[in-house]
């Protein structure tokens, strides 16, 4: 008798590839971390300007925050430095 025999396997999805970590931003220029949140898959949401000390254009925070698990794709809000004002202060008239 030759018999054959086929066996049928389907691949579900582990669970752990629902979730990603979310890498840290924080120090980038902003158009280096703007690049690499489209290349990593996650969606990039607002960009906020703050008053900070960093050099303009730089991450000073974001949400989520890094190494924190989320689901793929998921939003990514950066808050970036306004800069530094350089002007000299003007010296108050006596």
């Amino acid at each position: 008798m030759n018999r054959r025999h086929f066996l049928a396997l389907a691949a579900a999805p582990l669970a752990a590839d629902a979730t990603v970590k979310v890498p840290k931003f924080i120090g980038m220029h902003l158009v280096r971390a703007t690049g690499n949140i489209r290349a990593l898959g996650f969606t990039l949401g607002p960009v906020r300007r703050v008053s900070s000390t960093r050099p303009q254009d730089v991450v000073v925070d974001q949400a989520p925050a890094p190494f924190t698990r989320v689901a793929r794709g998921a939003e990514v809000t950066l808050f970036v430095s306004e800069g530094v004002d350089r002007k000299p202060k003007k010296e108050p008239e006596r």
